[in-house]
């Protein structure tokens, strides 16, 4: 299984989830503020960070077991 697939369905996955909780930044949609779901899962410690989709494929990479 090549890890590139997993990461583009995790990329996917978690983007429809940022969008599905309307977790986006209203004056920027392209930005978000992660939930106590994705501050777990990626282990993100400062509860009023924020990122970009375009930040998703960094944050995967800390989760990933290769």
């Amino acid at each position: 299984v090549s890890t590139e697939y997993i990461r583009r369905d995790m990329m996917r996955v978690v983007s429809a989830y940022i969008k599905k909780k309307d977790i986006q930044i209203a004056a920027d949609r392209k930005k978000w503020i992660p939930d106590k779901t994705l501050r777990t899962l990626f282990k993100i410690k400062d509860s009023k960070a924020q990122f970009s989709f375009m930040n998703v494929n960094g944050l995967i990479t800390r989760v990933i077991v290769v």
